[in-house]
């Protein structure tokens, strides 16, 4: 089990080379121990990670690395298996804030640039009547329903169906004024320089 935990980079152990399993832990170890053993990838190298090895199909998380860089943003790429190595790049997508991508089983490889690690999607807030910019899950980020923002000058959004090709989009805007959405379960949307959207009622369709 210890070499388990070193081998998946849960824990180092300490400076001299021991693990100590009998030694009391903080409150902050045991944070670092959640974080590392729920996220799938660390760091932000643009490393090409193999799928079924690196990382495993699924739809994950991650957070913009650096928020407050002027045009920066979290890049993801797919990549097809070219007899073990990367192949035809699948996917490509980038956007500022909050990023969700599904890991297909016939990826070969994954890259990412940009991003914090990436953990798998669970229901976080599946209840909140809130959200603010970055992409979010509908019934994972926050319920199903009508939400309102105010909009404005620069903001844009976007919305569609499933997390993996982001390929069927259903709205996109810079127009001013405030803008209304319906968001289902199971809907995925992105938001950015439209202030924070409120839950106004149901799904009407």
């Amino acid at each position: 089990h210890i070499e388990w935990l070193a081998d998946s980079g849960i824990t180092s152990g300490y400076a001299n080379g021991r693990f100590g399993p009998s030694d009391a832990v903080t409150r902050g170890q045991m944070a670092a121990f959640l974080y590392k053993g729920s996220t799938a990838l660390h760091g932000d190298d643009d490393t090409m990670y193999k799928v079924g090895k690196d990382i495993f199909p699924g739809t994950y998380v991650a957070q913009q690395l650096t928020p407050d860089a002027i045009h920066a943003y979290c890049e993801i790429s797919r990549y097809a298996d070219d007899d073990g190595a990367p192949g035809e790049r699948l996917f490509v997508y980038g956007r500022p804030g909050q990023t969700i991508v599904t890991i297909q089983p016939t990826d070969g490889y994954f890259t990412y640039d940009g991003c914090t690690g990436w953990v798998p999607l669970r229901p976080s807030s599946p209840n909140a009547s809130t959200f603010g910019p970055g992409t979010h899950a509908v019934g994972y980020h926050m319920r199903p329903g009508t939400y309102r923002a105010p909009g404005g000058p620069g903001c844009e959004y976007r919305h569609w169906d499933d997390a993996i090709e982001h390929s069927t989009e259903f709205g996109w805007t810079t127009g001013g004024g405030y803008l209304q959405l319906e968001l289902p379960r199971g809907r995925f949307v992105w938001s950015v320089s439209c202030g924070t959207f409120t839950r106004v009622g149901d799904v009407v369709s």
